[in-house]
């Protein structure tokens, strides 16, 4: 792969959106394809995304833009903290009361439908959100839809295990994990109904989701550091309801390559970092980045990153022929490959 920029402190992450890879730097949003620059003023409180929208947030409003920085639409509404956007029309904006307790105002075709208050979980959809009982009560779930005046179905863990926090929704269904010291299982639940439609053991329970497809994957290993260590890959396919789990095709070792860190799938190329550990008083070792073929099940190459050592791989993102590779210092390196 061959070096064809290099971007330096930049601001929260980078926004894969719709084939477009956008950054935040120095106050400008930046799209790197076609090089627009949208710069934003102080009086501006937060700069995010929220699925395929950015946003720009200020005391007095809210504006939604697309991945090309032009406005979509433009919501004044005061002292907002936040925005969760499905569409540019279906929205629910956050806000604080005086006792930092927050709410949300949930919209649709941009009219106000209803009130809801702050709860532990996530919203799925414009239609469906998961909710733990508190902030540290992962045994139990409940599917809801956003204003939780309907409860799908609920979920109640055996004793000893815990809910990952990850859910996925694929076509009609809830996927979701848990696991204890010794197991992890993975669950695929009618939507609707709570009923089973899949029930798995599996290793782990960090991946990365491809939700056109249906399929799950991570790899992982530290055969480098540790003689008894097995590198490994897991593949798991919602439409033939398999689990894959093998070791890839390589002839070298993993020093640190863990399924938590971040990783990409673009079409069969799962993307991923290797993050040898870098002493004080030493010189700080290279990172790296690698590409696994999930259907050959070999790894095509793994190259070092000697302009991040010392750092961590904190994003990969793939768009056509490019991968972006962002470190925990905020540098991004653009190769093509």
């Amino acid at each position: 792969m061959k070096i064809i920029d290099e971007i330096h402190n930049i601001n929260n992450g980078i926004w894969n959106i719709n084939g477009n890879v956008v950054v935040n730097k120095e106050r400008s949003l930046i799209n790197l394809g076609t090089k627009k620059v949208l710069k934003y003023d102080e009086e501006i409180k937060r700069c995010f995304y929220s699925n395929d929208y950015l946003f720009l947030l200020k005391d007095d409003g809210i504006s939604i833009l697309d991945e090309n920085l032009n406005l979509l639409n433009r919501i004044d509404k005061n002292n907002a903290v936040g925005i969760s956007i499905f569409d540019q029309e279906n929205y629910a904006i956050w806000f604080e009361n005086e006792d930092e307790e927050e709410y949300f105002d949930l919209y649709s075709n941009a009219e106000l439908i209803g009130k809801g208050n702050f709860f532990y979980g996530k919203f799925l959809s414009k239609n469906y959100c998961y909710r733990f009982r508190k902030r540290k009560d992962l045994q139990h779930f409940r599917l809801t839809d956003l204003l939780d005046n309907k409860t799908y179905f609920e979920y109640q863990c055996e004793e000893g295990y815990e809910l990952a926090s990850e859910f996925y929704i694929w076509q009609d269904t809830l996927v979701f994990k848990y696991f204890n010291e010794d197991n992890s299982i993975l669950e695929q639940r009618d939507i609707k109904t709570g009923k089973i439609i899949w029930k798995t053991n599996i290793q782990g329970s960090r991946f990365i989701f491809d939700e056109k497809r249906g399929l799950l994957a991570s790899i992982w290993g530290k055969s480098g550091m540790y003689a008894d260590s097995k590198d490994q890959y897991q593949i798991i396919n919602l439409n033939t309801q398999t689990v894959e789990i093998g070791s890839p095709l390589k002839d070298f070792n993993f020093t640190q390559v863990e399924s938590h860190m971040e990783t990409f799938l673009y079409d069969s190329k799962l993307y991923f970092s290797d993050n040898p550990f870098s002493y004080a008083g030493e010189e700080p070792n290279p990172i790296y980045v690698g590409c696994f073929d999930i259907e050959s099940k070999k790894v095509d190459f793994i190259q070092a990153i000697p302009e991040m050592a010392g750092s961590q791989v904190a994003q990969i993102i793939r768009n056509g022929e490019k991968l972006y590779v962002r470190s925990s210092n905020g540098d991004l390196i653009v190769y093509d490959i």
